[in-house]
């Protein structure tokens, strides 16, 4: 990996269920990015555009963020720090600030 400034730090916790779960600290990281808002739609024009529809299907979006690839600059940033070494994270990790909008931009250029 390059060097870069940005780290975040990155611990593993035993949960009760006795599986191992990671959090990373991005704090440091979410007080330096510029907020690029983006309006949900409302949901009465959904529906309206929907109006005629026969078939729908159902999406299942619990991992989502993970698909999200980063840029060679934002990996720059997501960089997670474990006590044997630093990492830059290729996708989007889960819990930063941005995810939901980046998403959300994401699901209507597609839909």
């Amino acid at each position: 990996m390059g060097q870069t400034d940005w780290a975040s730090p990155t611990f593993i916790i035993l949960k009760k269920d006795g599986t191992l779960h990671m959090i990373t600290d991005f704090h440091y990281l979410h007080s330096q990015l510029k907020c690029k808002p983006y309006l949900l739609p409302n949901i009465h024009e959904l529906l309206h555009k929907c109006s005629g529809f026969k078939h729908f299907t159902k999406i299942d979006t619990l991992m989502v963020y993970y698909t999200l690839e980063l840029d060679e600059e934002s990996q720059q940033l997501h960089v997670i720090v474990f006590p044997w070494g630093k990492f830059k994270c290729e996708h989007s990790p889960m819990r930063v600030s941005q995810e939901l909008e980046i998403f959300q931009t994401v699901m209507t250029q597609h839909f």
